[in-house]
């Protein structure tokens, strides 16, 4: 196995970010992940890569970094989905996920059960939450004014949304009006949608936009893989 394919076994295996091997060269999540791709790193880099993986923990689920310069320590967790957050010694906490923008929907179809291929394809985004918390979380760049009513809980196209999955077994409850929205990842499209009525005999959802020009319409729920509720925003 040469040094680029055992980049990726080791990033499945321990479930690292392209972010986490980045920093130990000082390279971006996104940097790193182009070097990678094109297998041009430099010696050096590659050396340091390979003393971070002798010295790492085949299984991690809490480990503490020294920051440089400093005394302090950041606590990194991993939750049972694989999600990680950083606690700061300040006292905050970032939660660290895979980004898909919404004109990259296609690719993410393609990826998507692929996990490696998943950490290699896309980049990552950072968030400051109250707390490490359990769930599956993803960011999305909205792509559409759909969500635009120009309200203060609206979304405009260019945002940036940290979003926590809702389980298929709880669709069958209904959909609370929820402050950002859902994203909705079906098998044609991608939407950010408010979801309005949830037929269950029909199997059928009605979904509606803020923005006045859209009309509502409704979409089976065996047409949709997974949907998430809008947490956070930023623009």
């Amino acid at each position: 196995m040469d040094f680029y394919d055992n980049i990726l076994a080791i990033k499945k295996e321990r479930k690292l970010t392209n972010a986490d091997i980045g920093a130990v060269i000082n390279m971006s999540g996104d940097a790193f992940r182009m070097a990678n791709k094109r297998q041009s790193l430099s010696e050096l880099e590659k050396n340091e890569i390979e003393k971070f993986f002798a010295s790492k923990p085949n299984k991690l689920q809490k480990i503490e970094v020294e920051l440089s310069n400093t005394d302090d320590e950041i606590e990194i967790f991993t939750n049972k989905n694989g999600i990680k957050f950083y606690e700061y010694p300040d006292g905050s906490t970032k939660i660290e996920v895979i980004k898909v923008p919404f004109d990259a929907y296609a690719s993410y179809l393609e990826a998507y059960n692929d996990d490696e291929k998943l950490h290699s394809e896309f980049s990552t985004a950072t968030f400051t939450v109250d707390k490490v918390a359990k769930g599956n979380y993803l960011a999305f760049n909205i792509k559409n004014n759909s969500m635009n009513g120009g309200g203060i809980d609206d979304t405009p196209s260019g945002a940036e949304v940290l979003a926590r999955e809702i389980g298929r077994h709880l669709w069958c409850n209904g959909f609370h009006k929820n402050k950002y929205g859902f994203i909705l990842m079906t098998k044609n499209a991608i939407y950010h949608k408010d979801i309005g009525d949830c037929n269950n005999e029909t199997g059928l959802l009605t979904l509606h936009s803020r923005n006045k020009s859209d009309d509502p319409f409704e979409i089976h729920m065996n047409d949709i893989y997974r949907i998430f509720n809008v947490i956070k925003r930023t623009f």
